[in-house]
């Protein structure tokens, strides 16, 4: 428990490599205890923080598939592959967020950003779908004006003009002083 504390102080005063080899010394003391799984997440957080995405990648594989964790792992994982600019993984693991935790807390940001990483792969129509749907199951969320709009542009650069417009106009009608 000493060994967690210690690491937990080091995360939050910024010593992110300091807080990464206190995370795996208390995994590699006693990998059962209560804190191995919690302490290996945060081995992955603090090498994310430090943008070491693949050290962070590594980490949470083999948390993934901890119940407890993996929606947390998920997020981090998607947010790791496109830190490393890796669009198929990144992409990859917003969609099992999404898919497995459709009310998550993450779940609006995993749709903008999974329509985001399409528009880099010019897949228009893809990532309109997911603009698309952060705006009709989470309306409410401060990123729908942009996945509207994010949609509109997409389907415009996509040489989709009747649909791009309609999205335009939804855009106008639900949001006109944004």
């Amino acid at each position: 428990e000493y060994l967690y504390i210690r690491a937990c102080c080091a995360f939050q005063l910024l010593r992110y490599d300091e807080a990464v080899k206190g995370y795996r010394e208390t995994v590699a003391a006693d990998p059962q205890s209560p804190f191995a799984a919690k302490s290996q997440y945060q081995v992955a957080l603090s090498a994310y923080r430090l943008a070491h995405y693949d050290e962070a990648m590594s980490a949470l594989n083999p948390i993934l598939s901890d119940k407890s964790l993996r929606q947390d792992a998920l997020w981090l994982m998607a947010e790791a592959a496109a830190g490393k600019n890796d669009s198929d993984q990144s992409v990859q693991y917003y969609k099992m967020l999404v898919s497995e935790y459709p009310d998550s807390p993450y779940t609006p940001d995993a749709l903008y950003r999974l329509g985001h990483q399409l528009q880099l792969r010019k897949a228009w129509g893809d990532a309109s779908v997911f603009f698309l749907q952060l705006v009709e199951r989470f309306p409410g969320s401060p990123l729908a004006p942009r996945a509207l709009f994010s949609s509109a542009s997409s389907l415009s650069s996509g040489l989709q003009g009747a649909k791009a417009l309609r999205d335009w106009e939804e855009y106008l009608k639900r949001f006109p002083t944004d």
